[in-house]
């Protein structure tokens, strides 16, 4: 399975459950406007995947089973754990939901 198919999975489980989840672009896209190329700045480098309104809001790093995170995705990580933003790397629905849990519990 993709890391784009998990990412699909994760956002559709969690909307059933009634959480908002929004897909992050990171990094600079290029578009052309007939002959002219721009490009749209999005999120930082190493944003993670996700963003889900669970206890206030959380951020989901997806990546296929065994893949590791890049060193943009480690320093991002690093910088919300110091401001107290909640970051965590899913590489399945069943640890999207257990993780979910988690934020929960913690918020009561």
């Amino acid at each position: 399975m993709s890391e784009t198919d998990i990412s699909r999975a994760i956002r559709q489980a969690l909307e059933l459950r009634g959480f908002i989840v929004e897909r992050i672009q990171a990094g600079s896209i290029p578009l052309m406007y007939g002959t002219t190329e721009r490009w749209v700045h999005c999120a930082s480098k190493g944003a993670p995947d996700l963003w889900c309104s669970v206890a206030g809001g959380a951020f989901i790093e997806v990546k296929q089973p065994g893949k590791k995170l890049s060193i943009d995705q480690q320093e991002w990580h690093k910088r919300a754990a110091k401001h107290g933003v909640r970051v965590a790397c899913i590489s399945s629905v069943k640890e999207a939901l257990a993780q979910v849990r988690i934020w929960e519990q913690a918020d009561r």
